[in-house]
């Protein structure tokens, strides 16, 4: 009387058992990328604090003049910069947020196209824009940057009794031995 199973019993379960799983696996991730693409079908309603964080956290420090020089513009109450996690896009985007006739509007644009100078980044007139914020009287935004460099650390919104603090996460290999050095003076 024989007792257990084969080696091509074995093989042929396992071979069923891996066949199930990857099936399983491969509609959980489809279905993990459909429920983003509803979240950013609408992104009036779905825009929110965490979106504008993971714009921001995404930087990139896209090198200009000669690699001696990283694209980054700020004023009081805007700041352009170069992202590799976009609200819309699945590529590396420009970015920008800017107070506009008291709304906080964020502007995107992929800086990969034909009509993009990727030399001179900018916004392209066929952007992306949405507004995140209404009836804003006065937007402040401070920028702490890491000490001798012109690479930002932290970003501060203010408007409004309210405070948005975004941490900026440096993946540039050259500035990852500088993560742990403090803070500059505010601009």
């Amino acid at each position: 009387m024989r007792k257990g199973f084969t080696l091509v019993e074995v093989l042929v379960s396992v071979l069923l058992m891996t066949l199930l799983m990857s099936s399983a696996m491969f509609s959980f991730k489809f279905l993990l990328n459909q429920l983003d693409k509803i979240n950013i079908s609408i992104p009036t309603k779905a825009i929110s604090y965490e979106y504008l964080n993971h714009s921001i956290s995404g930087i990139y420090f896209y090198p200009i003049q000669d690699r001696k020089k990283y694209f980054f513009k700020s004023t009081h109450d805007s700041i352009t910069y170069i992202t590799t996690t976009p609200i819309l896009y699945n590529h590396i985007s420009i970015a920008k947020l800017t107070l506009d006739n008291n709304k906080l509007i964020y502007s995107e644009s992929p800086l990969y196209t034909k009509k993009q100078d990727y030399k001179n980044p900018k916004i392209l007139n066929n952007n992306f824009s949405i507004i995140i914020k209404k009836d804003i009287e006065k937007l402040n935004i401070s920028i702490q940057y890491y000490k001798e460099t012109n690479i930002p650390r932290l970003i501060k919104l203010i408007f409004d009794n309210k405070t948005w603090i975004f941490k900026i996460q440096s993946n540039h290999i050259k500035y990852k031995d500088k993560l742990n050095m403090e803070f500059s003076n505010e601009v």
